[in-house]
């Protein structure tokens, strides 16, 4: 017999790898519409996405990541390593 707090900790962290991957994917398919000569301007540093935007960058991964967690409102942003292979990933047809 299953224990109910398993069950509802189980099923919520099913909810939330859900809501996750539907925001890795609107953010995938947002990244589209930013044009690529813009990317290619950051291209070796790691940029914060956020709703199709590129909202800040950095040359150090973990500066950025705490920069941006810090963000009112607790957006969902992406961070991302410009490169050849990210880029052709990003602007590949789905």
């Amino acid at each position: 017999m299953k224990n109910s707090a398993t069950a509802i900790t189980q099923d919520e962290t099913k909810q939330w790898e859900e809501s996750l991957k539907r925001c890795l994917e609107q953010e995938r398919v947002a990244c589209r519409r930013i044009p690529a000569g813009l990317f290619a301007e950051h291209k070796g540093k790691f940029i914060a996405v956020s709703a199709g935007e590129i909202i800040d960058e950095d040359s150090d991964e973990l500066k950025l990541a705490k920069r941006v967690s810090c963000l009112p409102d607790d957006p969902f942003i992406l961070i991302l390593q410009i490169t050849d292979e990210k880029l052709r990933e990003i602007f590949a047809e789905p």
